[in-house]
């Protein structure tokens, strides 16, 4: 699964991608990693992780 997009759009498509055991392919255009652990209460269930 390809995702281009950026926080929410991202996040969206990180977490059906792993719902449904796809691999991913994700052009970043910010880094994820850091906008989630700024905005989100509890980083990790965001994640997925």
């Amino acid at each position: 699964m390809h995702i281009q997009a950026d926080f929410w759009g991202a996040l969206t498509g990180q977490r059906f991608a792993a719902r449904h055991r796809l691999p991913v392919v994700h052009t970043m255009h910010n880094r994820i990693g850091v906008g989630i652990a700024a905005t989100m209460p509890f980083p990790s269930l965001a994640r997925g992780r």
